[in-house]
């Protein structure tokens, strides 16, 4: 539309602008205001395309529902458990604390928050500094080999480092699964940056 806008303006001065030169020189008055209106447009015509240069991008969104619920992980003792909940303040986000098991005590280790729509992540720690933590933004342009998953799977993918790293949140069956991985074209100082955050098996709430 904003081409469109500009181009009618446009039109609208080129039409005006041929009667300056046959107006008689005592018509000050009109020949003023026709210059005004002439300079009006102009400057809308200015302000029509500035703003389709700065209007933003469209925001890109992806089905997040399938990471809801209660998932744990665990072997002789040990293991994580991660509660992902609905996000009340924000319906269609997920908000949830993933803590670390040893000799029977769970300790939270880190909060995940995910936004409506999946358009962004945030991991933030909760036992290193304040200012530990990730966030990551919806990456509809990961293709390829990057995209695949199994049949049947559910998945959303963020950018951590656009073109270089993602998070991956895959949900096979009652299996879900949060790691981060180098894009397939990624340099080559990010080919050992494969790091799986969370693993587990879907269990009730208590």
């Amino acid at each position: 539309m904003c081409p469109v806008a500009a181009f009618s303006t446009l039109c609208m001065l080129s039409d005006e602008a041929p009667h300056w030169g046959r107006r008689p020189m005592g018509v000050v008055r009109g020949g003023y205001l026709m210059q005004t209106r002439s300079a009006l447009a102009l400057l809308t015509t200015i302000a029509l395309l500035a703003g389709c240069a700065t209007a933003p991008a469209a925001i890109a969104t992806q089905d997040i529902a399938f990471i809801g619920g209660c998932w744990e992980q665990h072997d002789a003792g040990s293991g994580d458990f991660l509660r992902l909940l609905a996000d009340r303040e924000h319906p269609g986000g997920f908000l949830g604390d993933q803590s670390t098991i040893r000799n029977g005590r769970p300790t939270m280790t880190s909060r995940w928050t995910f936004t409506p729509d999946g358009t962004d992540a945030e991991l933030a720690s909760t036992t290193g500094p304040t200012d530990a933590y990730a966030s990551f933004t919806a990456a509809p342009d990961l293709a390829g080999e990057d995209r695949i998953i199994p049949p049947d799977a559910s998945a959303a993918f963020f950018w951590e480092r656009p073109g270089q790293l993602y998070l991956k949140v895959l949900r096979e069956d009652d299996l879900l699964r949060i790691s981060r991985h180098p894009a397939n074209n990624s340099d080559a100082r990010y080919a050992s940056s494969h790091k799986v955050y969370f693993e587990g098996r879907l269990s009730g709430c208590d």
